[in-house]
């Protein structure tokens, strides 16, 4: 069922609204998926046999992993922050 709480979603994080469009499992699975293309970056990194392709297996797959996991846990503080701010007053 649609709560329609986020307000704006063109300026919201983007998991947000996965999550109140198309729900939990749909996040979990985009969670998952992220955690995949980590784990495949760092199995490419570790069956290329030069240094070379390593670092550049490696680097691609930090690239697009951290900024995932950067912007997963910005969205969490914000959501840690509103419940302690909500219970605060």
């Amino acid at each position: 069922m649609k709560e329609a709480y986020l307000p704006e979603k063109h300026t919201d994080f983007i998991v947000s609204i996965i999550g109140e469009e198309l729900g939990f499992v749909a996040v979990v699975s985009v969670i998952l998926l992220y955690l995949l293309l980590g784990a495949s970056a760092f199995g490419i990194s570790a069956a290329t046999p030069d240094a070379t392709g390593q670092l550049a297996a490696s680097g691609l797959g930090l690239m697009l992993w951290l900024p995932s996991v950067r912007a997963y846990r910005r969205g969490c503080r914000r959501i840690a922050d509103h419940w302690y701010r909500r219970a605060s007053t």
